[in-house]
């Protein structure tokens, strides 16, 4: 695997997590929360796996891998649904 692919994705998808978490965090209705849950844009990064997995597409992959990541340095875990006992609405 190319070396260079690999680092461009993974730069791409922290770029994209720390435009996406400004953005999110600027603007809160642009979130997506309904009720008690809310899905973290980590998530993102879970379907860009899944889409490169399915049509063989390894910066999409890698791409998914940096969202994720630098979701998790932020937030400090690894979350993709949240729920909480309080509603959001």
């Amino acid at each position: 695997m190319d070396l260079k692919l690999i680092i461009v994705g993974i730069l791409i998808g922290i770029v994209f997590d720390i435009v996406d978490g400004y953005v999110s965090n600027k603007y809160p209705k642009l979130r997506y929360r309904k009720k008690n849950f809310a899905l973290h844009h980590s998530l993102y990064g879970l379907v860009l796996i899944i889409l490169g997995l399915i049509f063989n597409v390894v910066l999409l992959v890698w791409f998914g891998i940096g969202i994720i990541l630098s979701h998790s340095i932020r937030e400090k875990s690894l979350l993709f649904f949240e729920y909480r006992k309080k509603k959001y609405f």
